[in-house]
């Protein structure tokens, strides 16, 4: 288990894994993870891809239990989903922040911020995570990328006041933790104009009976490649 954050990032990802991939899914599946996981950390020198189970955390944060272990959204999976709300939204885009809830390394938050820059949209980008070690390695990352920490914050979800990120937003969620805690952060969504991105759309009915309507689906041959936009506007 790392004891500290230099080796939490210095966990590595190999061949071996791909041969996993392989053996479990046939060539798709390695393919398509080194060409939207694999490929930007190896252009912009970042940490994203390498996968964190949950034995390998230090610490154990409140609702730990109810938290999956740390994978990335594919590349092409956020830039889609930019494009759908960008579209859906018009020019009502910039009104909005942006929120990835249990952001990670903060590949999703990078990505999103590319996008915006690409397109001219001034938007708030913020990435919330339970767990320090996470947040350090997405302010590096995205110093990297952007060459300054990035808005990153310690908060677990349920304690999350989200107001505080303006008055309607954007929510990315890549199945970071179950529908116990799902159910607890709608309620806190509850009344709060937001669309939620939820990239491997596990538990995707809590959303819907929160009040939200489906406005996109895209289904794939993996969980990577599936994602739901929903809205409760």
């Amino acid at each position: 288990m790392p004891n500290n954050i230099h080796q939490l990032s210095e966990l590595k990802f190999g061949l071996i894994d791909y041969w996993r991939m392989f053996k479990a899914r046939g060539i798709w599946l390695p393919v398509n993870y080194f060409r939207h996981a694999h490929l930007f950390d190896l252009r912009y020198k970042t940490n994203t891809h390498t996968w964190l189970p949950k034995d390998n955390f230090e610490e154990k944060p409140d609702n730990f239990e109810h938290g999956f272990m740390y994978m990335c959204s594919w590349t092409n999976e956020i830039q889609n989903s930019f494009k759908i709300v960008k579209s859906l939204l018009a020019t009502d885009f910039d009104d909005y922040s942006f929120v990835d809830i249990g952001c990670g390394k903060g590949k999703v938050v990078i990505v999103w911020k590319q996008e915006c820059l690409r397109e001219g949209k001034q938007q708030a980008v913020y990435g919330i995570d339970f767990y320090q070690p996470l947040i350090a390695i997405a302010k590096k990352n995205y110093s990297k990328v952007f060459n300054e920490e990035g808005m990153f914050l310690l908060r677990d979800a349920t304690q999350t006041e989200f107001n505080e990120f303006g008055k309607k937003i954007i929510v990315y969620l890549y199945n970071p933790f179950d529908e116990i805690i799902l159910k607890q952060v709608m309620e806190r969504l509850r009344d709060h104009p937001s669309i939620i991105i939820y990239n491997n759309p596990v538990h995707a009915q809590v959303i819907i009976d929160s009040g939200y309507k489906i406005l996109y689906e895209h289904k794939g041959p993996h969980p990577n490649a599936e994602t739901t936009i929903l809205s409760n506007l």
